[in-house]
Protein backbone atom coordinates (compact mmCIF):
# COMPACT_ATOMS: atom_id res chain seq x y z
CA UNK A 1 0.00 0.00 0.00
CA UNK A 2 2.69 2.10 1.06
CA UNK A 3 4.18 1.71 -2.66
CA UNK A 4 1.14 2.65 -4.25
CA UNK A 5 0.95 5.80 -2.47
CA UNK A 6 4.43 6.79 -3.29
CA UNK A 7 3.68 5.92 -7.06
CA UNK A 8 0.64 8.28 -6.80
CA UNK A 9 2.87 10.84 -6.09
CA UNK A 10 5.22 10.05 -8.41
CA UNK A 11 2.69 11.49 -11.01
CA UNK A 12 3.41 14.72 -9.93
CA UNK A 13 6.92 14.46 -10.07
CA UNK A 14 7.67 13.23 -13.36
CA UNK A 15 4.92 16.37 -14.86
CA UNK A 16 7.13 18.55 -13.21
CA UNK A 17 10.31 16.98 -14.78
CA UNK A 18 9.12 16.92 -18.19
CA UNK A 19 7.59 20.25 -17.76
CA UNK A 20 11.24 21.01 -16.55
CA UNK A 21 12.47 19.19 -19.92
CA UNK A 22 10.36 21.45 -22.10
CA UNK A 23 11.07 24.47 -20.69
CA UNK A 24 14.74 24.12 -21.12
CA UNK A 25 15.17 21.82 -24.37
CA UNK A 26 11.55 22.95 -26.24
CA UNK A 27 9.14 20.99 -27.28
CA UNK A 28 9.32 18.12 -30.16
CA UNK A 29 11.86 16.20 -27.74
CA UNK A 30 10.17 13.53 -26.51
CA UNK A 31 12.57 10.60 -26.85
CA UNK A 32 15.17 12.99 -25.59
CA UNK A 33 12.85 13.99 -22.51
CA UNK A 34 11.96 10.38 -21.77
CA UNK A 35 15.17 8.41 -22.47
CA UNK A 36 17.26 11.13 -20.36
CA UNK A 37 14.51 10.88 -17.46
CA UNK A 38 13.86 7.10 -16.89
CA UNK A 39 17.84 6.37 -17.81
CA UNK A 40 18.97 8.71 -14.86
CA UNK A 41 16.17 7.77 -12.51
CA UNK A 42 17.26 3.81 -13.28
CA UNK A 43 20.91 4.54 -13.34
CA UNK A 44 21.27 6.10 -10.54
CA UNK A 45 18.67 3.38 -8.30
CA UNK A 46 20.87 0.55 -9.68
CA UNK A 47 24.22 2.56 -8.14
CA UNK A 48 22.47 3.40 -4.83
CA UNK A 49 20.16 0.28 -3.91
CA UNK A 50 23.58 -1.80 -3.79
CA UNK A 51 24.89 0.90 -1.39
CA UNK A 52 22.22 1.04 0.63
CA UNK A 53 22.00 -2.94 0.92
CA UNK A 54 24.42 -5.12 0.15
CA UNK A 55 22.50 -8.37 -0.40
CA UNK A 56 21.50 -6.27 -3.66
CA UNK A 57 25.08 -6.98 -4.99
CA UNK A 58 25.09 -10.52 -5.67
CA UNK A 59 24.53 -10.06 -9.35
CA UNK A 60 26.83 -12.67 -10.56
CA UNK A 61 24.17 -15.70 -11.31
CA UNK A 62 23.17 -16.23 -14.40
CA UNK A 63 19.52 -17.01 -13.76
CA UNK A 64 19.49 -13.49 -12.06
CA UNK A 65 20.48 -11.68 -15.28
CA UNK A 66 17.96 -13.64 -17.76
CA UNK A 67 15.00 -13.07 -15.15
CA UNK A 68 16.04 -8.90 -14.43
CA UNK A 69 15.73 -9.12 -18.52
CA UNK A 70 12.22 -10.26 -18.85
CA UNK A 71 11.65 -7.96 -15.36
CA UNK A 72 12.79 -4.69 -17.32
CA UNK A 73 11.53 -5.35 -20.73
CA UNK A 74 8.11 -5.29 -19.28
CA UNK A 75 8.73 -3.05 -16.50
CA UNK A 76 10.63 -0.50 -18.65
CA UNK A 77 8.45 -1.49 -22.19
CA UNK A 78 5.41 0.16 -19.55
CA UNK A 79 6.38 2.96 -18.58
CA UNK A 80 8.03 3.76 -22.06
CA UNK A 81 4.84 2.97 -23.79
CA UNK A 82 2.73 5.15 -21.33
CA UNK A 83 4.92 7.96 -21.36
CA UNK A 84 4.78 8.40 -24.93
CA UNK A 85 1.09 7.72 -25.59
CA UNK A 86 0.38 10.78 -23.07
CA UNK A 87 2.10 13.17 -25.46
CA UNK A 88 -1.42 12.72 -27.75
CA UNK A 89 -4.39 11.36 -25.19
CA UNK A 90 -5.80 12.49 -22.49
CA UNK A 91 -5.26 12.11 -18.59
CA UNK A 92 -8.99 10.43 -18.23
CA UNK A 93 -8.11 8.29 -21.18
CA UNK A 94 -4.91 7.04 -19.75
CA UNK A 95 -5.89 6.05 -16.90
CA UNK A 96 -9.17 4.25 -18.12
CA UNK A 97 -6.94 2.21 -20.87
CA UNK A 98 -3.68 1.72 -18.33
CA UNK A 99 -6.03 0.55 -15.17
CA UNK A 100 -7.11 -2.46 -17.46
CA UNK A 101 -4.14 -3.89 -16.29
CA UNK A 102 -5.81 -5.06 -13.59
CA UNK A 103 -8.50 -7.10 -15.64
CA UNK A 104 -4.90 -8.38 -18.10
CA UNK A 105 -3.39 -9.73 -14.77
CA UNK A 106 -6.63 -12.07 -13.56
CA UNK A 107 -6.92 -13.13 -17.36
CA UNK A 108 -2.91 -13.58 -18.16
CA UNK A 109 -2.76 -15.38 -14.85
CA UNK A 110 -5.64 -17.92 -15.67
CA UNK A 111 -4.37 -18.59 -19.18
CA UNK A 112 -0.96 -18.92 -18.13
CA UNK A 113 -0.94 -20.95 -15.04
CA UNK A 114 -4.92 -22.17 -15.44
CA UNK A 115 -6.21 -20.24 -12.05
CA UNK A 116 -9.66 -20.05 -11.56
CA UNK A 117 -11.07 -16.55 -10.33
CA UNK A 118 -13.57 -16.84 -7.04
CA UNK A 119 -16.49 -14.54 -7.68
CA UNK A 120 -15.45 -12.09 -5.11
CA UNK A 121 -11.91 -11.41 -6.73
CA UNK A 122 -13.52 -11.29 -10.22
CA UNK A 123 -16.05 -8.46 -9.00
CA UNK A 124 -12.89 -6.74 -7.01
CA UNK A 125 -11.19 -6.85 -10.66
CA UNK A 126 -14.25 -5.26 -12.44
CA UNK A 127 -14.90 -2.96 -9.90
CA UNK A 128 -10.98 -1.44 -9.54
CA UNK A 129 -10.97 -1.36 -13.22
CA UNK A 130 -14.26 0.67 -13.82
CA UNK A 131 -13.21 2.98 -10.91
CA UNK A 132 -9.59 3.54 -12.25
CA UNK A 133 -11.23 4.32 -15.65
CA UNK A 134 -13.23 6.75 -14.60
CA UNK A 135 -11.52 8.43 -11.80
CA UNK A 136 -10.84 11.45 -14.66
CA UNK A 137 -14.45 11.51 -15.96
CA UNK A 138 -16.05 9.28 -18.50
CA UNK A 139 -13.19 8.96 -21.10
CA UNK A 140 -13.85 9.15 -24.61
CA UNK A 141 -11.83 6.63 -26.83
CA UNK A 142 -10.94 6.86 -30.81
CA UNK A 143 -8.59 4.30 -30.89
CA UNK A 144 -5.82 5.42 -32.78
CA UNK A 145 -1.50 4.49 -32.31
CA UNK A 146 -1.59 6.46 -28.72
CA UNK A 147 -4.94 4.14 -27.48
CA UNK A 148 -3.54 1.33 -28.66
CA UNK A 149 0.28 2.37 -27.13
CA UNK A 150 -1.78 2.53 -23.71
CA UNK A 151 -3.80 -1.14 -23.63
CA UNK A 152 -0.25 -2.20 -24.44
CA UNK A 153 1.12 -0.16 -21.54
CA UNK A 154 -1.31 -2.35 -19.49
CA UNK A 155 -0.46 -5.71 -20.90
CA UNK A 156 2.86 -5.21 -20.28
CA UNK A 157 2.29 -3.59 -16.43
CA UNK A 158 0.15 -6.87 -16.14
CA UNK A 159 2.87 -9.27 -17.64
CA UNK A 160 5.51 -7.44 -15.03
CA UNK A 161 3.10 -8.20 -11.58
CA UNK A 162 2.71 -11.54 -13.02
CA UNK A 163 6.47 -12.24 -13.91
CA UNK A 164 7.61 -10.62 -10.55
CA UNK A 165 5.34 -13.35 -8.87
CA UNK A 166 7.58 -15.97 -11.18
CA UNK A 167 11.15 -14.72 -10.51
CA UNK A 168 11.09 -13.54 -6.84
CA UNK A 169 9.82 -16.88 -5.40
CA UNK A 170 12.72 -18.80 -7.48
CA UNK A 171 15.71 -16.10 -7.41
CA UNK A 172 17.05 -13.30 -4.70
CA UNK A 173 14.63 -10.45 -5.06
CA UNK A 174 17.13 -7.56 -4.05
CA UNK A 175 19.78 -7.94 -7.02
CA UNK A 176 17.58 -9.22 -9.36
CA UNK A 177 15.48 -5.30 -8.91
CA UNK A 178 19.43 -4.02 -8.77
CA UNK A 179 19.79 -5.88 -12.42
CA UNK A 180 16.44 -4.89 -13.89
CA UNK A 181 17.28 -1.31 -12.89
CA UNK A 182 20.64 -1.98 -15.20
CA UNK A 183 18.81 -3.12 -18.25
CA UNK A 184 15.84 -0.58 -18.52
CA UNK A 185 18.65 1.86 -17.74
CA UNK A 186 20.57 0.53 -21.24
CA UNK A 187 17.29 0.48 -22.63
CA UNK A 188 16.97 4.65 -21.77
CA UNK A 189 19.95 5.05 -23.17
CA UNK A 190 19.51 3.68 -26.58
CA UNK A 191 16.03 5.99 -27.09
CA UNK A 192 18.17 9.26 -25.93
CA UNK A 193 20.58 8.19 -28.36
CA UNK A 194 18.09 7.30 -31.42
CA UNK A 195 16.70 10.87 -29.94
CA UNK A 196 20.06 12.76 -30.25
CA UNK A 197 20.41 11.61 -34.00
CA UNK A 198 17.76 14.01 -35.43
CA UNK A 199 18.22 17.02 -36.99
CA UNK A 200 16.97 19.32 -34.32
CA UNK A 201 17.83 17.71 -31.14
CA UNK A 202 19.35 19.58 -28.71
CA UNK A 203 22.60 20.49 -28.23
CA UNK A 204 24.27 17.97 -25.14
CA UNK A 205 25.16 20.87 -22.97
CA UNK A 206 21.16 21.55 -22.72
CA UNK A 207 21.18 17.89 -21.46
CA UNK A 208 23.94 19.38 -18.72
CA UNK A 209 22.08 22.45 -17.76
CA UNK A 210 18.36 20.79 -17.38
CA UNK A 211 19.97 18.16 -14.87
CA UNK A 212 21.72 20.63 -12.91
CA UNK A 213 18.44 22.89 -12.39
CA UNK A 214 16.44 22.40 -9.53
CA UNK A 215 13.15 22.36 -11.36
CA UNK A 216 14.49 18.74 -12.27
CA UNK A 217 16.83 17.61 -10.61
CA UNK A 218 14.67 17.20 -7.40
CA UNK A 219 11.84 15.28 -8.61
CA UNK A 220 14.68 13.09 -10.43
CA UNK A 221 15.92 12.74 -6.65
CA UNK A 222 12.44 12.13 -5.00
CA UNK A 223 11.91 9.43 -8.22
CA UNK A 224 15.19 7.47 -7.56
CA UNK A 225 14.95 7.36 -4.25
CA UNK A 226 11.54 6.80 -3.27
CA UNK A 227 9.76 6.01 -6.69
CA UNK A 228 12.59 3.22 -7.86
CA UNK A 229 15.12 2.36 -5.16
CA UNK A 230 12.16 1.91 -2.10
CA UNK A 231 8.89 1.13 -4.39
CA UNK A 232 10.37 -1.39 -6.57
CA UNK A 233 12.63 -2.91 -4.10
CA UNK A 234 10.00 -3.30 -2.18
CA UNK A 235 7.12 -4.47 -4.87
CA UNK A 236 9.97 -7.10 -5.80
CA UNK A 237 10.52 -8.18 -1.75
CA UNK A 238 7.37 -8.57 -0.73
CA UNK A 239 4.93 -9.20 -3.92
CA UNK A 240 5.58 -12.74 -3.75
CA UNK A 241 3.80 -13.62 -0.27
CA UNK A 242 0.71 -12.07 -2.21
CA UNK A 243 -1.77 -13.80 -4.84
CA UNK A 244 -0.17 -11.44 -8.21
CA UNK A 245 -4.20 -10.57 -8.97
CA UNK A 246 -4.99 -9.47 -5.30
CA UNK A 247 -1.43 -7.39 -5.90
CA UNK A 248 -2.92 -6.00 -9.24
CA UNK A 249 -6.08 -5.14 -7.36
CA UNK A 250 -4.18 -3.30 -4.59
CA UNK A 251 -1.77 -1.37 -7.12
CA UNK A 252 -5.26 -0.23 -8.72
CA UNK A 253 -5.79 2.02 -5.75
CA UNK A 254 -2.58 4.08 -7.23
CA UNK A 255 -5.30 6.36 -9.11
CA UNK A 256 -6.91 6.99 -6.05
CA UNK A 257 -3.68 8.39 -4.38
CA UNK A 258 -2.87 10.10 -7.84
CA UNK A 259 -6.20 12.17 -7.88
CA UNK A 260 -6.17 13.14 -3.90
CA UNK A 261 -2.34 14.50 -4.21
CA UNK A 262 -3.29 16.60 -7.63
CA UNK A 263 -6.67 18.17 -5.25
CA UNK A 264 -4.85 18.66 -2.57
CA UNK A 265 -2.49 20.43 -4.72
CA UNK A 266 -4.77 22.42 -6.94
CA UNK A 267 -4.05 20.25 -10.02
CA UNK A 268 -7.13 18.71 -10.21
CA UNK A 269 -10.82 19.70 -8.84
CA UNK A 270 -12.98 17.44 -6.83
CA UNK A 271 -15.46 16.32 -8.96
CA UNK A 272 -18.54 13.48 -9.23
CA UNK A 273 -16.54 11.35 -10.97
CA UNK A 274 -13.43 11.70 -8.98
CA UNK A 275 -15.49 10.41 -5.71
CA UNK A 276 -17.30 7.78 -8.21
CA UNK A 277 -13.75 6.30 -9.40
CA UNK A 278 -12.49 6.38 -5.69
CA UNK A 279 -15.44 4.36 -4.10
CA UNK A 280 -15.26 2.15 -6.84
CA UNK A 281 -11.23 1.27 -6.60
CA UNK A 282 -11.67 0.93 -2.92
CA UNK A 283 -14.66 -1.27 -3.03
CA UNK A 284 -12.88 -3.21 -5.33
CA UNK A 285 -10.15 -3.48 -2.82
CA UNK A 286 -12.23 -4.39 0.02
CA UNK A 287 -14.28 -7.11 -2.17
CA UNK A 288 -11.36 -8.91 -3.33
CA UNK A 289 -9.66 -8.93 -0.19
CA UNK A 290 -12.81 -9.40 2.27
CA UNK A 291 -15.10 -11.57 -0.01
CA UNK A 292 -13.38 -15.09 0.26
CA UNK A 293 -13.48 -14.33 3.91
CA UNK A 294 -16.86 -13.85 3.98
CA UNK A 295 -17.81 -16.67 1.90
CA UNK A 296 -15.78 -18.42 4.53
CA UNK A 297 -16.93 -17.36 8.03
CA UNK A 298 -20.86 -17.97 5.95
CA UNK A 299 -20.04 -21.42 5.43
CA UNK A 300 -18.82 -21.85 9.03
CA UNK A 301 -22.05 -20.52 10.38
CA UNK A 302 -24.12 -23.07 8.52
CA UNK A 303 -22.24 -25.69 10.10
CA UNK A 304 -23.22 -24.96 13.02
CA UNK A 305 -26.81 -24.75 12.39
Amino acid sequence: MLVVVIWGWSFVWIKDALDASSAILGAGHDAVSVGLFVGLRFGLAALLLPLFLPPARAIAARPLWRGSFVLAALMGGGFFLQTFALVDISPAVSAFLTSLYVAFTALLGRLLHHKRLGLALAIGVACATLGGGFISGPPQLHFDLPEWLSVGCALMFAGNILATDHFTRRLPPLPLTTLSFLWVTLFSIIILLFGMTSADAPAWSLLGQLILSPAYAWPLLLCTLLGTVFALSAMNQFQRVLDPVRAAVLYGLEPVFTAIIAVSLGIEDLSFWLVFGGVAVFSGNIIAELGPRVGQLAGYFQQQR
